[in-house]
């Protein structure tokens, strides 16, 4: 199908000495008259087109910044000798170019504008496709929608272009991409601080904001979050949190407008919500993040973002997760995570405080029912009281200790299962009973953390007695094969509160690293995907 383009502007050159035809067109004959080239053009998302399309909707952001085009004179069908003649016309003031070049194109120029070389053209170009191809401006020219899905009159919208004119198709393929990188990746782009700061700042010679409070909670290019950002830093003053000034350092404007889009997300905030209560609620959740800044030492190394999920907390009155969290990322070290980091490590810290109980597995020599009741009991005791006490909601869960009768009975599948399900394996090594050998090389081949007991004269023992009666040999020296494993030894005449007490001890300390273990799986995986 053959299609009549013509373009009004500017004839002048660009880029030191390739010739440029600067005007305006609408988007819609920007859109048909040109398809992206591409070896440089990112695809646009889909997810991206309503957005672009809306923000093109919108008149007061259509002129900014330019679309640029390309096209070569080989490829209108000029001649080598039409090339020539076309060049020295735009250098030559004086003369005037013949109405018609070729039966593909015609320039006329409607005025000569003295002491410069640009001149006013119409380009009239007859092609049965497009024969422009996009250098920038691609997303914008390919959100485009066609005639008849143009709810928004995005085609008629006016913008600004500037078409570059090569000779040949090679000297555009050398060239374009070379104009693409200028245009994109060398210029300096507004950072997002200063950026904010204009448009939540701005004002007016009358003292009225340019961008006012209904533009940004209507406007699809800002929305509330940045109407309740400008509230905040109308209302609170950081220099009352010096420690949260600290860590936001210079992006006090990006932390605000973060919080309010993740409470905004989290159904915190809604249309009826009440400005200068939620200004006092927020600026009362900072006062308690800063307090909890003042006692960690590493304020300069803290993630920014890691800010957020606190303030979250703190003003949602989860005081008990708020302090939880701030113990978790100090204790694992996470304070220095990269920003990106954070919906990710809020994640893991709300799975792992909610985790269920660590299940804690027993294996003990029978010795006798007495001694396997007073074992079940001083577990249950030390886990409860474990659970009790901490500091950062890990609860502990005992796996009752079964009782097995004969010396050597083999241990069933149930005890199998209980091994691989358990989180610590604690054993008493005492006698080097065979059952309790074989649990623990179950437990260590299951790559389960070992905790291992002994009495402390077991290998001085010859035998162990029980109410003066010999019950069972003792082993003597750590068999061979487990030298090497590290155990602790308990007092054999006041085990009971000795036992206790060591588990106390030491519990925390195994489950901690299992803790810390989990976490960095779960960085992982998520970093995977």
């Amino acid at each position: 199908m053959q299609m009549t383009i013509r373009l009004k502007g500017e004839l002048d050159y660009a880029f030191g000495n390739f010739p440029c035809l600067r005007g305006f067109a609408t988007l819609g004959d920007l859109s048909d008259y040109s398809v992206p080239d591409g070896n440089y053009q990112r695809q646009l998302e889909e997810s991206h087109l309503e957005e672009i399309r809306k923000f093109l909707g919108n008149k007061e952001y259509t002129f900014f910044p330019e679309v640029v085009l390309g096209t070569s004179l080989e490829q209108l069908g000029f001649s080598y000798e039409l090339q020539e003649r076309f060049h020295a016309i735009l250098k030559d003031q004086t003369g005037l170019p013949p109405k018609r070049l070729t039966s593909m194109l015609a320039i006329q120029i409607g005025r000569k504008l003295s002491n410069q070389t640009a001149r006013s053209v119409t380009l009239i170009i007859s092609s049965e496709e497009p024969c422009f191809a996009r250098i920038d401006g691609n997303h914008r020219l390919e959100a485009v929608p066609p005639h008849q899905g143009d709810g928004l009159g995005v085609r008629t919208r006016i913008a600004p272009f500037c078409l570059i004119i090569f000779n040949t198709r090679e000297r555009y393929e050398r060239f374009a991409p070379y104009f693409f990188h200028t245009i994109n990746y060398r210029s300096s782009p507004i950072p997002k601080e200063k950026n904010l700061e204009i448009i939540l700042r701005s004002r007016k010679r009358n003292g009225e904001y340019i961008f006012g409070d209904l533009m940004l909670q209507n406007d699809s290019s800002f929305g509330a979050q940045y109407y309740y950002a400008r509230k905040l830093d109308e209302c609170i003053n950081i220099e009352d949190t010096p420690y949260l000034k600290k860590v936001s350092q210079n992006r006090w404007l990006t932390f605000i407008l973060d919080i309010c889009e993740y409470l905004i997300q989290r159904n915190f905030i809604d249309a009826d919500a009440n400005v200068n209560s939620l200004c006092r609620k927020i600026q009362r959740g900072f006062i308690k993040v800063d307090e909890s800044l003042s006692e960690i030492n590493s304020t300069d190394r803290f993630s920014f973002k890691l800010l957020i999920p606190m303030v979250y907390y703190s003003i949602n009155g989860l005081y008990t997760e708020f302090d939880g969290f701030v113990t978790w990322i100090r204790e694992n070290n996470l304070i220095s995570l990269s920003d990106a980091d954070m919906e990710e490590i809020k994640t893991i810290f709300e799975k792992v405080h909610s985790r269920g109980p660590y299940k804690v597995f027993v294996a003990m020599p029978y010795i006798s029912p007495k001694r396997v009741n007073d074992f079940n009991k001083l577990f249950s005791e030390a886990l409860a009281e474990l659970s009790k006490n901490s500091s950062n909601g890990i609860r502990y869960d005992l796996i009752p200790i079964m009782r097995f009768r004969g010396a050597s009975q083999r241990i069933d599948q149930l005890l199998i299962k209980c091994i691989k399900e358990c989180d610590v394996f604690v054993a008493d090594i005492t006698g080097n009973n065979e059952n309790v050998i074989f649990e623990v090389g179950l437990a260590e081949g299951a790559g389960k953390p070992l905790f291992l007991i002994r009495e402390d004269k077991d290998d001085k023992a010859d035998k162990i007695f029980v109410h003066d009666e010999e019950y069972v040999r003792s082993g003597g020296q750590v068999a061979f094969d487990m030298d090497k494993l590290q155990y602790i030894p308990y007092s054999a005449t006041g085990y009971y509160n000795d036992i206790k007490g060591i588990v106390k001890r030491h519990l925390p300390v195994i489950v901690e690293e299992l803790r810390k273990q989990e976490i960095m799986a779960d960085v992982l995986k998520g970093s995977a995907l």
